[in-house]
């Protein structure tokens, strides 16, 4: 026989706390107010918050009190980190930096690699094959139009499963996987495999100029162009038509391949010869990245469209052109408008090439401000000044091209929509969704293109290139030439509506 057991529900006593709801929503502070993107990471004992700030793609961990004092930088990360998380137990950070594990401290704000060893097996084929259905099913709950563009992605998923028999490298599965998001023919997507053999990568270093491949003298190779930023223009004064005799001992020129002498010798010192101005010069560089190489072939594009309106208009027309749609770009927006042109008649501005971002609000917000009235001080002698000053109210062009994309694309299609200017160019691409990434468990990703962008009278901007006001499509030989007719029927415009 058992015997029943009494259980008691017992009270658990818990300090009374008292809150006061009148004016609740008035007792409503900012605590933190960084430039950039600011976002809490953890409490600490009611009394320390910690938070991250990414700005200017640069990742960094503060800590202030509830009302934002004291103020201090934990860790400067430099660039994105991935998975931070708090651990109570441990008391430490733990987050993840180009695929390896770390923690930091706070306390003493030391950073260590958490390292681990560990064996498994897995077959390949048959993780390919449930990457796929990964792929499938992440997709096909992800993506923003619930018809997925009208494919049926159950069918989908029958054709090309098929095809994952053959699957045996993340290539197959590559091509599988990439052939049935095609199906659906949107822009922002993709998939990128893992890598399971690491094959050495030969990366080509770069010298800030372009050569002359077209006209070769009787030795080395002439300097087509260089750039405004690259060493070789200061402090070595090599000019356009100089010639490339070097490049660490190794002659270069006509039938002779230069590219190998520039292998692996990213970031390390190389040793160049040239004849400039009828003297032989031999100087040393640092060899460039792809990235650095280009960041400085975009200045200087930038640089000579400036030029080019300024020559063009006696310096009476402004130029600035947003290279992508991110924080670092409005702040240079910012500038350009209210330093570089603000005492201009119009302005030009450019976004061609701009491959998008998050930042359109901002723009249109800045371009529609308008000045409501006019304040004396007694400081300026009287003198009357609008206000607020940091508005722009004088004519503007806006430049777009086949090359624009995405929120590039947005701001374009706002820009019409609000009567800014008139758009000059070629129809954008058509390439609006708003997108993340995903991961899997094998190391690869996929682009998700989760929020679809449509106009007011519900037209879907995917597929919807923004259409220019004026229509100018530059020929080859003007892309060649760089003769830049879509910047100079801008300039012609913008003199119409001043004169």
């Amino acid at each position: 026989k058992k015997e029943k057991t009494e259980v008691k529900n017992e009270e658990i006593k818990v300090d009374k706390v008292d809150i006061e709801w009148e004016f609740l929503d008035k007792r409503i502070y900012k605590i933190v107010d960084n430039s950039g993107w600011n976002f809490p990471i953890h409490v600490l004992n009611d009394s320390t918050l910690y938070f991250m700030n990414n700005f200017e793609d640069k990742t960094r961990l503060y800590k202030c009190n509830y009302f934002g004092k004291n103020e201090e930088l934990v860790h400067d990360f430099g660039k994105e980190v991935e998975n931070f998380k708090y651990c109570p137990s441990s008391q430490k950070f733990y987050y993840i930096d180009s695929n390896y594990l770390y923690s930091l401290e706070p306390s003493s704000k030391k950073v260590k690699m958490v390292k681990s060893s560990f064996e498994y097996v897995y077959d390949k084929y048959l993780l390919n094959k449930d990457i796929f259905e990964q792929v499938w099913s992440k997709f096909g709950s992800g993506f923003y139009d619930p018809d997925m563009h009208g494919v049926d992605w159950e069918k989908a998923k029958k054709i090309y499963g098929e095809f994952t028999k053959f699957a045996y490298r993340p290539a197959e599965l590559s091509a599988i996987v990439n052939e049935m998001i095609g199906d659906v023919n949107a822009s922002h997507t993709g998939y990128y495999p893992r890598r399971d053999n690491q094959a050495k990568h030969i990366q080509r270093a770069y010298g800030g100029f372009i050569l002359d491949t077209n006209d070769f003298p009787k030795r080395g190779i002439r300097i087509k162009k260089v750039f405004q930023k690259s060493k070789l223009t200061q402090p070595y004064g090599i000019e356009a038509g100089d010639i490339l005799l070097e490049v660490d001992g190794e002659e270069v020129g006509k039938g002779k391949s230069i590219y190998n002498t520039f292998s692996n010798k990213v970031g390390k010192k190389i040793n160049m010869k040239f004849l400039s101005g009828g003297e032989t010069k031999e100087i040393a560089i640092k060899g460039l990245s792809y990235r650095e190489n280009y960041s400085m072939y975009y200045d200087n594009w930038v640089e000579e469209r400036r030029e080019k309106v300024e020559k063009l208009t006696d310096g009476e027309i402004g130029y600035l052109h947003i290279r992508s749609m991110n924080n670092s770009s409005y702040e240079r927006f910012l500038e350009d408008l209210f330093a570089e042109n603000y005492d201009k008649k119009a302005l030009i501005i450019d976004v061609r090439n701009n491959p998008g971002g998050y930042i359109h609000d901002r723009l249109v917000e800045v371009l529609t401000k308008t000045s409501y009235a006019k304040t004396a001080p007694r400081s300026a002698g009287g003198r009357k000044y609008k206000t607020p000053g940091r508005v722009w109210e004088k004519p503007i062009v806006l430049l777009i091209n086949e090359n624009s994309f995405s929120d590039a694309e947005i701001f374009p299609n706002l820009f019409k929509e609000l009567h800014l200017g008139k758009v000059i160019g070629m129809p954008t691409s058509g390439s609006v969704i708003g997108t993340g990434q995903v991961r899997f468990m094998d190391g690869s990703s996929m682009r998700m293109p989760s929020n679809g962008w449509y106009s007011l009278e519900d037209e879907n901007m995917e597929g919807s290139g923004v259409e220019p006001d004026i229509y100018v499509e530059p020929t080859p030989k003007q892309v060649i030439e760089d003769y830049d007719v879509q910047l100079q029927r801008a300039v012609e415009e913008l003199y119409k509506e001043l004169n």
